[in-house]
């Protein structure tokens, strides 16, 4: 019988301590995906934390409605505190690694996990031999299904979501490099390659236009599913990534 572990043991690559915590990650799902399904009003929290991160102090931001009823719910978690009038922190390390990204992992690998593979892990590490090289990698989600893997690649861009400029595109493009190098590696390229990332791809106010079209048409000749923020809704997500086992 296969395994994820097996699997990886014919590519030289072996699993590194411990992977994610399945329970933790289930245990916030709600959160995920109320981070997910209003990433809008979340990004521009995240941005604030974010740079107040990088250069101490942060700046007061807009606050309306919706960020108020957020900013209430992450309070009474913990993960983040007001320090001044309209100015806030994360808690600690571990509030700033689930906020920053870590909630998506989490958000992906239990959505992956409603596809009801054989296997699933997430923020696995993973160290690799070739010749004389030893590498390594941490894999965001990593599932099985049979003898065919899928590895999926996390980005919880640190820019605006609607940004589609050229250093953007960039960027993207090198995000999709990364996950088919993955399937490539690690799999040998039978596997199947997803790239999740919290950008709006999609403009479903003109005709469901692609927002940018070289993207979508190199994923496809690398044959990378993109996940994009327009995929974030729950049912569609597990669909979208039902489908890729296809």
């Amino acid at each position: 019988m296969p395994s994820i572990e097996s699997l990886l043991a014919k590519r030289n690559t072996q699993l590194v301590g411990a992977s994610g915590n399945s329970a933790t990650a289930h245990s916030r799902l709600a959160l995920s995906k109320s981070l997910a399904e209003s990433y809008q009003t979340f990004n521009s929290l995240r941005l604030h934390l974010e740079s107040q991160s990088r250069k101490g102090e942060p700046k007061s931001f807009s606050v309306d409605t919706k960020i108020k009823v957020l900013i209430k719910s992450l309070i009474e978690l913990e993960y983040i505190k007001e320090i001044k009038a309209n100015q806030y922190k994360y808690t600690n390390h571990e509030a700033r690694s689930y906020l920053a990204g870590g909630w998506l992992e989490e958000f992906i690998y239990c959505a992956m996990q409603e596809t009801q593979p054989d296997e699933a892990l997430y923020q696995q590490k993973v160290q690799w031999q070739v010749g004389k090289v030893t590498g390594a990698n941490e894999i965001d989600v990593i599932a099985r299904k049979g003898d065919i893997l899928s590895l999926v690649s996390c980005k919880a861009c640190h820019w605006n979501y609607r940004s589609h400029n050229q250093r953007d595109r960039d960027k993207l493009k090198a995000f999709l490099l990364e996950t088919d190098y993955w399937d490539t590696h690690f799999s040998s390229g039978a596997g199947r390659a997803v790239l999740a990332v919290t950008q709006d791809l999609i403009d479903e106010s003109n005709n469901n236009t692609k927002r940018s079209p070289t993207i979508f048409a190199r994923a496809e000749i690398l044959n990378v599913d993109i996940v994009s923020l327009d995929f974030f809704q729950w049912d569609t997500l597990v669909e979208r990534l039902r489908k890729h086992w296809d």
